[in-house]
C-alpha cells in the first residue's frame, strides 16, 4: 500500500515538474530577451519620458532579476544616467504573485545622480501637476504587498547640471523596509554617510514614506558620531521631483555638527550668529532655496 502511494506521489511530482518545465520553456520561446527588454524600455519611456537599458533579464520559478540596469537623465542617455544598478532581484512565486504578494526585492549597488541647478529639469506648472496626478493615481492602485525591501551599498550624487561637478554625495546608503504597500504609508530604516570634500557625516534615520501624497516624514534622524550629534524631525515634500523638493524640518543638537552641515549646504554665514554649544534651527524652503533659521 505504501509503495503504491509513493509511486502515485512520485508520478504527481514528476508531472508537476514536467508541467512547470514546459511553462518555463514556453515562456522563453514566447518572450525572448529582446522582446522583454523592449517591453521594459517602452514601459519606462511611457511612464517617465526617459530611456532605459538592461544587459540581461532573467525569469525563473523564484522570480525576476535585472542585470546592469540603467535609466537615463531626461530625456535620454546623451545627458548621462539618472539611475544605475548592478542587479535588481524580485523574488516571488507564481502562487504568491497571484495573491498580490512579493517575497523580496533586493537592489544591489545602485547609483542615483540628481542634476541640480535653478530651474533645471522643471516642468511648467500644468505639466508638473499632471505628472503628480498620474503618479498619485498609479500609486493609489499599487496593492502588491512586498514582504522585504532591501537596498545595499547605494550612492546618491547631487551634481550641477552645467559643469557636471558633484556637489554632495551620499554613499554607503542602506535601506530596509518590511511589509510595504505603495498605496499606503510605510516605514523605512536607513543609514549612510554624507560626503562633502573632506567633510564626512554619518547619518541614521527612520522615515515614513507616503508615495500617494509624495511626502516623507522624518520620524528621527541622527547626524554625527562620538556624542556630537544633530537630531532631525519633520517632513520633505514633492519627493518625485528632486529639483522641487520642499522642506519643513527641525534640527536640534551640537553646534559643531551644524557647522559641518551648513558647510555642506552652503549656509556657513549663519554660524557667525550661533554662540551656544547646543542649538535648534528650522529648515524650510526648496532644494534650490534652503532657508535655515535659528529657533528661540
Amino acid at each position: 500500500m505504501l509503495k503504491k502511494i509513493s509511486r502515485i506521489l512520485f508520478l504527481f511530482v514528476a508531472l508537476a515538474a514536467l508541467f512547470v518545465g514546459m511553462l518555463y520553456v514556453g515562456f522563453h520561446i514566447l518572450m525572448p530577451q529582446s522582446r522583454m527588454q523592449r517591453m521594459l524600455a517602452d514601459g519606462i519611456r511611457g511612464y517617465s519620458m526617459r530611456e532605459s537599458m538592461v544587459e540581461k533579464i532573467s525569469v525563473g520559478i523564484s522570480g525576476v532579476s535585472l542585470n546592469n540596469f540603467a535609466i537615463s537623465q531626461y530625456p535620454n542617455f546623451k545627458r548621462g544616467a539618472m539611475f544605475e544598478a548592478k542587479k535588481i532581484e524580485v523574488r516571488t512565486t507564481p502562487l504568491s504573485f497571484l495573491q498580490h504578494s512579493i517575497s523580496e526585492i533586493n537592489i544591489d549597488s545602485p547609483k542615483l545622480t540628481l542634476l541640480t541647478g535653478r530651474d533645471y529639469g522643471k516642468d511648467s506648472d500644468t505639466a508638473a501637476m499632471n505628472k503628480r496626478m498620474i503618479f498619485k493615481e498609479h500609486a493609489a492602485r499599487a496593492l502588491m504587498l512586498i514582504s522585504r525591501f532591501n537596498v545595499e551599498h547605494a550612492t546618491l550624487s547631487f551634481t550641477h547640471h552645467l559643469v557636471r561637478k558633484e556637489i554632495v554625495r551620499v554613499d554607503g546608503l542602506t535601506l530596509r523596509s518590511r511589509n510595504l504597500v505603495f498605496s499606503r504609508p510605510f516605514v523605512v530604516n536607513g543609514s549612510c554617510r554624507i560626503v562633502y570634500g573632506d567633510t564626512v557625516m554619518p547619518l541614521e534615520c527612520e522615515l515614513i514614506v507616503d508615495v500617494v501624497s509624495q511626502t516623507v516624514e522624518v520620524k528621527n534622524a541622527v547626524i554625527g558620531e562620538h556624542g556630537k550629534t544633530l537630531h532631525l524631525s519633520g517632513s520633505i515634500g514633492n519627493i518625485i521631483e528632486p529639483s522641487s523638493l520642499t522642506f519643513g524640518l527641525i534640527m536640534r543638537g551640537d553646534r559643531s555638527v551644524l557647522d559641518r552641515f551648513m558647510k555642506v549646504f552652503s549656509r556657513g554665514e549663519l554660524v557667525q550668529f550661533l554662540d551656544t554649544p547646543q542649538i535648534a534651527v528650522s529648515i524650510s524652503g526648496t532644494s534650490d532655496n534652503l532657508i535655515i533659521k535659528r529657533l528661540q
